[in-house]
């Protein structure tokens, strides 16, 4: 082969290596560019939403400690009132405390209660318990 032969081969060579560079920078390079930004969009909206639900987190959680410090305080309080109420430091005659430890164990709450065993029926406490008499109600 002459050099002038050599001389187009490289020419030819060039003008293919820079016709596949111009290819790739104008058609691939654009779609990776957008891929590479639809995955970054998509991950700050992750992260976003995880911030918010930490955010949300943290209000429900604070909520649930207010809410329970305020059912602690009335509790405080109604213990209070009836450990000042008159007649408080009194012993209670042994019938009105059976019949509120009966009370008591009529609760579902209480079903497990080895001190509610000879007040509740067998299984438990009573699912349906009568409803209390209305003043309005003719008799």
């Amino acid at each position: 082969m002459k050099a002038a032969d050599w001389g187009r081969v490289a020419a030819v060579a060039v003008l293919g290596i820079g016709l596949m560079a111009l290819l790739w920078f104008v058609f691939l390079r654009p779609a990776q560019l957008k891929q590479q930004a639809a995955g970054g969009t998509a991950a700050a909206a992750q992260a976003s939403a995880q911030v918010k639900a930490a955010g949300d987190a943290a209000v429900i959680t604070h909520r649930y400690t207010e809410t329970i410090r305020e059912v602690e305080r009335v509790r405080d309080e109604g213990n209070a009132a009836i450990a000042a109420a008159e007649g408080a430091d009194q012993p209670l005659a042994p019938d009105v405390y059976a019949a509120f430890v009966g009370a008591l164990c009529l609760r579902e709450s209480r079903a497990g209660d080895p001190a509610c065993q000879r007040v509740q029926p067998a299984g438990g406490a009573d699912p349906a318990p009568a409803e209390p008499a209305r003043a309005d109600s003719a008799e």
